[in-house]
């Protein structure tokens, strides 16, 4: 495990070789992996389930899973760590601007889609 990974396991507190991995287990929370890795498994879950729907059904499908792959990135994120870096801030400050600023474009993303489809 390279020095970089393993702070960033000691800082999130994780042990388990699936976390430092950032599959978390399969826990299906992308807060919990770090990563958008759940929201591409679920995109590949839930293809076989929209092959019947309509070109505009797919596509708020679409826009669902990308909101939610943005979610609360978190210290286990790698995007997390570089806007950290880049922008020399502390973990704290981090978390208070770009995690929050990611909840609310989630947030908002998920709502536009749920609005969408009531109008198509």
């Amino acid at each position: 495990m390279t020095a970089t990974l393993r702070t960033r396991c000691q800082v999130a507190g994780t042990s388990r070789a699936s976390d430092r991995a950032g599959d978390g287990g399969g826990s299906g929370n992308p807060v919990a992996t770090g990563s958008a890795t759940v929201s591409i498994t679920a995109a590949g879950i839930v293809a076989p389930l929209a092959g019947h729907l309509a070109t505009p059904e797919v596509s708020l499908i679409v826009l669902a899973i990308g909101a939610r792959s943005l979610f609360f990135s978190h210290v286990n994120d790698v995007g997390f760590w570089m806007i950290k870096h880049y922008f020399g801030l502390s973990v704290s400050e981090t978390i208070e601007s770009w995690s929050v600023m990611e909840t609310i474009i989630s947030v908002v993303g998920l709502v536009g889609a749920l609005l969408l489809d009531l109008v198509i």
